[in-house]
């Protein structure tokens, strides 16, 4: 473990932001929007997970902040297990810790922040009772007649909503140090065209004491292969370089700043 994909450049994009209304909802949008990167089945047997009657560890922020946040987490062998990620009017951190507990999260990062302000109208029908009072002659005596009818009358409410781009990161303490140590993530155009090829992954975060850290592969390398093995893209490479073991020597072709190179490293 400790060598995982890292599928965005930046947090919005990776929190695919649903559109979502609270009002008069019951559902918990952390978990009713949660999307998981990993088999919780699994979880328990390589990472450190909540433990009943235990509370995570909770963050907040803007977007950029839990980014930032986020990474510092991943550097020191933390795994990203899955998020939530929805748009709506404010909901309560308490949803959110809600979700991670129920996904064994040790650390829940939680951002926020405003995107428009929603003008609603509600059209509701309304029954409405009206009385009418007859007089009337019955012999020589006068009467009053009383009478109810009952209608539906249409009724429009305003009502101004703020709404939110909310998104939650679920985070466990991985148990094992990392075979390689590092985050990666796919290569946008402009990588490919630096190094004429498609294949290849950028990495994105260098776990701290780690192999790729002590060997000095740098956070923005693009490597391209692990002992002639082409590392095509951030699932191929995950899977290359999680099947060497600890003492393995590794021959790395990378690219660093336009530049072609290829060291020897032990894991």
């Amino acid at each position: 473990m400790g060598f995982e994909i890292l599928q965005n450049k930046h947090i919005k994009s990776v929190f695919c932001i649903a559109a979502f209304s609270l009002q008069g909802c019951a559902i918990n949008p952390y978990t009713e929007f949660y999307q998981s990167y990993v088999d919780g089945k699994d979880l328990g047997n390589y990472s450190y997970v909540l433990k009943k009657g235990e509370e995570p560890e909770v963050l907040k922020g803007d977007f950029d902040k839990v980014i930032s946040i986020r990474d510092s987490y991943l550097r020191n062998n933390y795994k990203q297990i899955g998020y939530s990620s929805f748009n709506g009017s404010k909901s309560s951190s308490d949803s959110a810790i809600k979700q991670a507990k129920k996904v064994g999260a040790t650390v829940v990062l939680i951002a926020s922040e405003y995107a428009s302000t929603e003008n609603i109208q509600q059209t509701l029908l309304l029954p409405q009772t009206s009385t009418t009072n007859t007089f009337g002659m019955v012999g020589n005596s006068t009467v009053n007649l009383y009478g109810t009818t009952q209608s539906m009358q249409q009724t429009t409410l305003n009502k101004t909503i703020d709404r939110y781009d909310q998104a939650a990161a679920y985070l466990v303490k991985l148990k094992k140090e990392p075979v390689f140590g590092a985050v990666v993530s796919a290569l946008d155009f402009k990588q490919k065209q630096e190094i004429n090829s498609n294949k290849g992954v950028e990495v994105k975060i260098i776990i701290d004491g780690s192999p790729a850290y002590l060997n000095d592969v740098l956070e923005g390398d693009i490597l391209t292969k692990a002992n002639g093995k082409e590392l095509l893209n951030p699932d191929v490479a995950v899977n290359i370089l999680t099947s060497f073991k600890h003492g393995d020597v590794v021959n790395l072709e990378y690219w660093r700043k336009g530049e072609k190179h290829i060291k020897e490293i032990t894991l």
